[in-house]
């Protein structure tokens, strides 16, 4: 604060958060029902995990710049010298990531509330990885699209939220209905869950032993239906 004092408004809050997760956590470990209490609790502290991430802070700090650059220019064509809405807009910045992640608790947890979870199981020894960004939002059919409008969204039919909540146990929420809260997976598909985790990350991942799997780091093709491939056999299509 300008008067040199802190406020732990933000941190008070995130630590009562994590403190309301840990019995959670205990109920899924032993595999049993979640209270409506319980599913929002958990859904509050995804969306947390979501907003308190450093790539998350930095994405929304990126845009934000770009416009008090922007609002700088302008000024500057107009030649404003007393206090400036641009010093307004970087003092307000100055904590932007704190706010940013109490406006994302207050906007994704209703929603995420609101949609179908599933507890992802692993047996394997090594499980599921984490990272410096673990709560992961991705659209699998965004590739359909064209890539302006690629970004995911909590309300678009077919997103999905990820949150390793252990080396065992991965929260999953969907819009999809399915039947089982808890869901035992493949190695397959344990594989393909800890490469979105991986390519979602943005400076490290973690390894519950430190071991790693090549398959976690494949750099594969635009799958065939993407956007991309089809223009072309669109375009042939209306030249014929």
């Amino acid at each position: 604060m300008k008067d040199g004092s802190r406020d732990l408004s933000v941190e008070n809050t995130l630590g009562q958060i994590e403190t309301d997760f840990q019995p959670i956590l205990m109920a899924i470990r032993r595999r049993q029902n979640l209270t409506p209490l319980q599913r929002t609790k958990l859904a509050i502290f995804t969306a947390a995990m979501m907003g308190r991430s450093k790539k998350q802070g930095d994405q929304w700090l990126g845009q934000w710049l770009e416009h008090v650059e922007k609002v700088k220019r302008m000024e500057e064509m107009f030649e404003v010298t007393e206090p400036s809405l641009s010093q307004k807009l970087e003092q307000g910045l100055e904590n932007s990531h704190a706010e940013l992640v109490i406006n994302t608790i207050k906007a994704a947890a209703p929603v995420l509330s609101g949609m179908t979870l599933t507890i992802l199981t692993t047996n394997d020894s090594d499980g599921f990885i984490t990272s410096d960004a673990p709560a992961v939002m991705y659209n699998p059919k965004a590739h359909r699209l064209p890539p302006f409008y690629r970004s995911p969204g909590l309300l678009q039919p077919d997103v999905e939220v990820s949150l390793p909540l252990s080396p065992q146990e991965l929260a999953l929420y969907c819009h999809q209905p399915l039947r089982y809260l808890y869901t035992p997976i493949s190695n397959d598909v344990l594989d393909e869950v800890n490469r979105t985790t991986y390519f979602f990350a943005q400076e490290e991942f973690i390894s519950r032993k430190g071991n790693t799997n090549e398959k976690w780091f494949e750099e594969r093709a635009a799958p065939l239906d993407a956007w991309e491939n089809r223009q072309p056999m669109e375009n042939n299509q209306v030249s014929s």
